[in-house]
């Protein structure tokens, strides 16, 4: 985790952004992480009332177009 929190992600596409990241940081100037593409936070972990509830909003947004 360490690895990937100071480098990137360890998908090639988006390592390729990670590697265009650091070389503007090193020519304009600021912190590697602000020219980062993918976001720093984990995603929150799924609960089943979050789940429940995307898809009650889902279902309610399909009976209002009918």
């Amino acid at each position: 985790m360490q690895y990937r929190e100071q480098y990137g992600p360890f998908n090639p596409a988006i390592r390729t952004d990670a590697a265009v990241g650091r070389a503007i940081a090193y020519m304009r100037g600021g912190k590697v992480s602000d020219y980062m593409p993918w976001p720093k936070e984990e995603e929150p972990e799924a609960t089943i009332d979050g789940v429940f509830g995307l898809l009650k909003s889902a279902a309610d947004s399909t009976k209002r177009k009918a």
